[in-house]
């Protein structure tokens, strides 16, 4: 495990438990234990909105994203896009990948899926496949 995740649990852990006693001390048992879980989503949420700033404190790391790190995410985003036969919002973002990487293999070759299987345009799939064959000939 992550030194990072493992003291952001031990946190958790230890915040979920000063509360459990502190609602035992004042309503018994049942009333701690109730209460707790309900307050739970509550420090789970509040912990989600502040994790990269407890991760910073946490670990002391203060890292930026790599752009090919960015890249493969928004490749993940246009994959899923297909997958679930979301062709026009796959299609925006890969001509907004394209914007910026006109001759990316990959994009190309996600456009040509996505020309093919959402929009039948053929010819337009066939263009993005020789995009790819004339770059690689370079």
């Amino acid at each position: 495990m992550d030194p990072g995740y493992f003291r952001i649990f031990i946190f958790l852990f230890f915040g979920f438990s000063l509360v459990f006693l502190m609602l035992w001390g004042l309503g018994g048992l049942a009333a701690a234990f109730v209460l707790s879980l309900a307050m739970t989503p509550l420090i789970m949420l509040i912990t989600i909105k502040i994790g990269g700033v407890a991760g910073k404190l946490f670990t002391g790391v203060n890292r930026e994203w790599d752009p090919e790190e960015l890249l493969a995410i928004e490749f993940n985003k246009v994959r899923s896009a297909l997958g679930h036969k979301r062709y026009d919002e796959g299609l925006r973002r890969i001509n907004q990948i394209l914007l910026a990487n006109p001759d990316h293999p990959e994009a190309l070759y996600l456009k040509a899926r996505i020309v093919w299987q959402g929009f039948q345009n053929h010819g337009s799939a066939v263009s993005c496949l020789n995009r790819i064959l004339t770059a690689a000939d370079r």
